[in-house]
């Protein structure tokens, strides 16, 4: 018809006006949101692993202890303390007799005694809360000890081969360079083991001399070629708090929902500084040089730490019978005064995030980048 005719040269002519190179609504709204996508994802990456924030978890272990036979038990649990990098507040334990706690060194030593009755289950619940950083790791003091420059069993920084490595990567009157450089060369040189494997030695010798090692061998390696140029360094051991979203419960019975970890404290420019050379392969996170991703909680040294917990088994096996132990990654030590008849210790950790900063950054410009793209629709 002659309506359907007008109609349709009305339409050619306005296709005709528009001007070439213009992209159709559709080609725009895809652009907008492709635009949108990209920022979230670089926001993501921002969020997670480069903006600063804090990270909290609320941590409960509980011991439960049961045997036939009745008789006096000690449990001996040790526990994280505040630390430059870390907050760890409000402890509290629920046992049924007395308890005390001590410090000793960075590790809280919480010690319990009860008399078990026959047949009798006890229960020893602890709580606290544990804030970490995600950020800057650089602190100032604790004074350097000499054991912060030693050789040991675990760090030979006197071996040849390794004073040879740590001379080639010093930058001669620059320690922070020369860390940089040590650092990069621990994370290259060590390839993680594939499969199950049974450490039968993690010195820094043996891991710069087979390239293999997990988070102790970095740590002893990069020790060690730290100390080999007098540079202070201290391997430390601790957990590595596991990536759950926030008031999501994780528990686990008989080890730790966090996994056994290892780093490094060292001495650099007047201060103390945070590294992870086992952690920083991924070119989207930050090097873990200065800086902590929120996820490590240190107990102490691994020197100071072992010590500690080998004068307590010690100690059970002197005055009493071993019940149980552990060193990693739950720490505690249980004995009888006296031989009990099937005596049954079991331990469950439970982790639960309450807050993270990291999510809240990336939630909300999400959020805004939605908004703003919404305004330039319908403008």
């Amino acid at each position: 018809t002659q309506e359907t005719q007008e109609t349709q040269e009305t339409q050619e002519t306005q296709e005709a006006k528009q001007p070439v190179g213009t992209s159709s609504p559709q080609m725009k709204k895809w652009i907008r949101w492709s635009v949108v996508c990209v920022l979230a994802v670089i926001v993501v990456f921002l969020s997670l692993f480069w903006i600063p924030g804090e990270i909290h978890y609320e941590i409960t272990e509980t011991y439960s202890i049961s045997a036939e036979d009745a008789g006096s038990l000690n449990l001996v649990v040790l526990l994280p303390t505040s630390g430059p990098y870390q907050e760890v507040l409000d402890l509290n334990v629920i046992w049924p007799t007395t308890w005390n706690i001590d410090s000793e060194g960075r590790i809280d030593v919480l010690q319990m005694n009860a008399d078990l009755q026959a047949g009798e289950m006890v229960e020893a619940k602890i709580q606290y809360k544990v804030n970490l950083l995600q950020g800057q790791a650089r602190w100032f003091g604790p004074p350097i000890t000499s054991e912060d420059l030693s050789p040991t069993q675990e760090i030979q920084s006197d071996h040849p081969d390794i004073i040879v490595q740590a001379q080639a990567l010093m930058a001669n009157g620059d320690n922070l360079t020369s860390v940089q450089n040590i650092f990069d060369f621990t994370r290259r040189h060590l390839d993680y083991p594939v499969g199950d494997r049974l450490v039968q030695d993690s010195s820094a010798l043996s891991a710069y001399q087979n390239g293999v090692g997990g988070s102790i061998e970095h740590a002893n390696l990069m020790s060690a070629l730290c100390r080999a140029i007098d540079i202070p360094a201290r391997p430390v051991s601790g957990l590595a708090m596991p990536e759950i979203f926030p008031f999501f419960l994780k528990s686990t019975t008989g080890r730790h929902p966090a996994e056994a970890h290892a780093w490094v404290e060292l001495f650099v420019d007047d201060a103390w500084i945070m590294a992870d050379p086992s952690w920083s392969s991924a070119f989207y996170k930050r090097s873990l040089l200065a800086w902590t991703d929120g996820r490590h909680l240190v107990y102490d040294t691994t020197a100071d730490e072992a010590r500690l917990y080998n004068s307590y088994v010690s100690s059970a096996e002197q005055n009493g019978t071993l019940v149980a132990a552990m060193s990693t990654p739950l720490r505690f030590v249980a004995w009888a005064e006296k031989p009990l008849a099937e005596v049954t210790l079991t331990p469950e950790v439970a982790i639960r995030k309450t807050w993270d900063t990291r999510f809240v950054w990336m939630i909300s410009i999400i959020l805004i980048l939605i908004i703003i793209n919404w305004v330039i629709k319908v403008k």
